[in-house]
């Protein structure tokens, strides 16, 4: 990620359970992660893959590596305050 990004809130190992999707539970955790990162005026990270990553960019990530992690269909993705 590089230094610019050392100091960071990293948003790991979130889920909502297939019965519970669709309702924004995952929104509102994404939310109040990014919020603490505003907080301490820095960014937000997180690993995301499939729906998860359409997820993470609605609400405004990017994501920073140009291919998947080797032996994953992860991204690594970055929010800005």
């Amino acid at each position: 990620m590089g230094p610019q990004y050392a100091d960071r809130w990293h948003l790991q190992l979130m889920g909502v359970m297939p019965a519970a999707q669709r309702k924004g539970i995952a929104t509102e955790m994404i939310q109040w992660g990014c919020k603490w990162a505003k907080e301490d005026e820095t960014y937000a990270s997180v690993e995301a893959q499939g729906i998860g990553q359409k997820t993470y960019l609605s609400q405004g990530f990017k994501i920073l590596d140009t291919e998947p992690a080797k032996g994953t269909a992860s991204r690594l993705m970055v929010w800005e305050a």
